[in-house]
C-alpha cells in the first residue's frame, strides 16, 4: 500500500494511515485479549517505531463480550455466531444473502450452460450422423437407378443394410410404375 503511495511523488512523511484488519474467530496470539493493534517498531529498540502510519488490527470474536464498543461487540459476535443486534448486523445479513443467492443464480446459469452446450453438441452429432445416413441412401439409389452392383455390393459398399438397399429398390420399382 505505502509503496504504489510513494511511486506517485509523495515523501514518506505524507503517507496515509493504513489499517490492515484480521478478524479470528478464535484468539490467534492466546493473551486472551478481545483487540490486538500492532504497529511496526524496531527489533532492537522498542521506542523506536517505524511511524509509516501501518496498523495491525487483530480482532477476537471469542472474546467478542469483553469489547466496550456496542457496535463492535456486536460486529465479533456476528462473526462468531451469525447474530447481532445492529444495523451493521443486519445489512452485512442482506449482504450475505444476496451474495449467496448470486452464486447460487451464477452456479445455476453455469449448470444451463454447461446442459445447453452439451445438447448442441449432441445435436450437431446426430445430425452429422443423419446427414451420412442420408448421403448413404442417396449414393445408393443412384448405383441402383444406374445399374451398379447388386444389391448386396452396394449394401457392402455404402455400409447399409441389405434391407435398406432392398427397401429402396422396391421405392425405385414402385417411382418407375407410376
Amino acid at each position: 500500500m505505502d509503496v504504489d503511495y510513494l511511486k506517485k511523488g509523495h515523501t514518506y512523511s505524507e503517507l496515509k494511515e493504513n489499517f490492515v484488519i484480521f478478524i479470528c474467530l478464535e484468539d490467534l496470539f492466546g493473551q486472551g485479549l478481545p483487540i490486538y493493534t500492532f504497529e511496526n517498531i524496531c527489533n532492537e529498540d522498542n521506542s523506536v517505531k517505524l511511524a509509516d502510519k501501518t496498523y495491525k488490527v487483530f480482532y477476537n470474536c471469542s472474546k467478542w463480550k469483553d469489547v466496550t464498543q456496542k457496535q463492535k461487540s456486536q460486529l465479533l459476535r456476528f462473526f462468531l455466531t451469525d447474530e447481532g443486534d445492529t444495523d451493521l448486523c443486519s445489512k452485512l445479513k442482506e449482504k450475505e444473502q444476496r451474495i449467496k443467492m448470486t452464486e447460487r443464480e451464477r452456479k445455476e446459469y453455469m449448470d444451463y450452460c454447461i446442459l445447453a452446450d452439451s445438447l448442441k453438441e449432441q445435436g450437431i452429432a446426430i445430425g452429422e450422423k443423419r446427414g451420412r445416413s442420408e448421403a448413404k441412401i442417396e449414393a445408393a439409389r443412384n448405383m441402383l437407378l444406374t445399374n451398379l452392383g447388386t444389391m448386396e455390393q452396394i449394401a457392402a459398399v455404402q455400409d447399409l443394410p441389405l434391407e435398406t438397399v432392398q427397401q429402396l429398390a422396391e421405392e425405385l420399382k414402385t417411382a418407375v410404375a407410376n
